[in-house]
């Protein structure tokens, strides 16, 4: 099973699909619950919006990853080229904000 850390808020239905798919979800609040480079052990995955930023500091710290998502556009808030120094795959979801007219 793999193990997934929500850092930044996001939709219950997608926590919910997660689950749904057999992975271990792990909320974090990013008001209370101190640095991410503390947290990020262990997991595989790690989602963020644009309030958590995924630096060489937090990709170091961790001993799993294998994947970042930016839930939203852009990329800015992630450390693409540390993630790629150590075959972490970085993914964004463009299409989510997307409000259809």
């Amino acid at each position: 099973m793999g193990r997934v850390l929500v850092a930044d808020p996001i939709e219950e239905s997608a926590v919910a699909k997660l689950e749904a798919a057999g992975l271990e979800v792990v909320t974090r609040n990013y008001d209370t619950d101190g640095p991410i480079e503390e947290q990020i052990k262990g997991f595989d995955c790690v989602v963020v919006r644009s309030a958590t930023k995924i630096t060489k500091e937090v990709i170091d710290a961790s001993d799993k990853l294998k994947l970042v998502v930016r839930a939203g556009v852009g990329l800015d808030n992630v450390d693409k080229a540390a993630a790629d120094a150590k075959g972490i795959v970085v993914q964004n979801t463009p299409e989510a904000p997307t409000v259809s007219v």
